[in-house]
């Protein structure tokens, strides 16, 4: 009887050892399942954060290189208008606005006390008496040569050959800033940003820039030099490159 008892107990102990084991295996494998999913779902959020940090980056660069593309225009434009804008600022732009004023104004008073000391001496000529005919001579001389000069103002501008976008022609240099003033301007389609190749007949002295623009001249700044110690001078040529950067 204790001999049937035990077989009986060693019987339902496998039985429930066989039920037992199948949980198991399943309980560990919907574990595996439950972290692959997990992962699954961690890897997919990985990929949207790299996602829109690799967009705003993208986004962060193009904004750097428009900035610092309107920071070199700026730069040419004021140097276009003298070094001491960039390095004076405000400061230096009012004080010379005041000297052209005081400039203006000594000119005029300059220009109306020769105005009226000519009339005094035309009426002085009209009527005196002079002994010696070539200091007569020397005199009227004079005032026509002041006259002339006090006329430059109300004489219209020389009309100065204009160029093209192929064929302009430096015609100065601004000493301190270095930019080139070409006879070609707005009426000739030259634009600001421009870039010109500067010649001297089939030889490539240096690259320009179009820094600004008026009615029928610019003003182009170098900005690479074929050889340094060649150095542009008046009448060399600008020619429009034909691929612009």
């Amino acid at each position: 009887m204790q001999h049937s008892a035990q077989i009986i107990t060693r019987i339902v102990g496998a039985w429930l050892l066989a039920l037992v084991m199948p949980c198991a295996a399943q309980s560990g494998t919907g574990e595996k399942e439950r972290e692959i999913r997990m992962l699954k779902r961690e890897l997919s959020k990985t990929k949207a954060q790299y996602t829109v940090l690799a967009r705003d980056l993208a986004a962060s660069k193009k904004r750097e290189a428009e900035l610092r593309k309107s920071v070199n225009d700026l730069r040419l434009r004021f140097a276009a208008l003298g070094d001491n804008l960039l390095n004076g600022g405000e400061e230096a732009t009012l004080e010379a606005v005041k000297n052209a004023e005081v400039l203006d104004k000594r000119n005029r008073a300059t220009e109306k006390a020769a105005l009226e000391l000519m009339a005094n001496m035309r009426e002085y000529l009209r009527t005196a008496v002079v002994a010696d005919p070539d200091a007569r001579v020397r005199l009227e001389s004079s005032i026509r040569e002041l006259d002339a000069a006090l006329g430059l103002r109300q004489k219209p501008r020389p009309q100065m050959p204009q160029g093209s976008l192929q064929h302009a022609k430096v015609i100065s240099i601004d000493a301190e800033s270095g930019m080139l003033v070409i006879n070609a301007g707005e009426e000739q389609s030259v634009r600001r940003g421009m870039t010109f190749s500067i010649m001297r007949g089939n030889r490539k002295l240096a690259e320009a820039i179009v820094a600004e623009t008026r009615k029928d001249f610019s003003g182009v700044l170098p900005t690479e030099l074929e050889t340094p110690e060649d150095q542009i001078r008046t009448g060399d040529i600008a020619s429009v490159n034909t691929v612009q950067r």
